[in-house]
């Protein structure tokens, strides 16, 4: 109980230091220089970035599923059962 609590207050904290993070970069303050890069282009390039990356980890996903053999039949699992239990 108490780990879904942590994870819980980490999430909304997470989601509260993103939406600031996102507001002051894109709403109040865009032209902040982070490393001769301006905070709102930053923040638009990590974001595509991270789109990207979990598109791709979706599409590599269900490449996997794809390429995953597919458990037998329940009627065949049930026949070798009855063989099994009757030996």
């Amino acid at each position: 109980m108490a780990n879904k609590k942590i994870t819980g207050i980490s999430m909304i904290l997470f989601s509260f230091i993103l939406l600031f993070t996102y507001t002051f970069g894109l709403i109040i303050y865009p032209d902040l220089k982070i490393y001769d890069v301006k905070l709102s282009e930053l923040l638009m390039k990590g974001t595509i970035y991270v789109l990207i990356v979990v598109f791709a980890c979706i599409i590599g996903y269900i490449g996997y599923t794809y390429l995953k053999t597919t458990p037998p039949n329940i009627e065949e699992v049930v026949r070798e059962y009855k063989e099994y239990v009757k030996k």
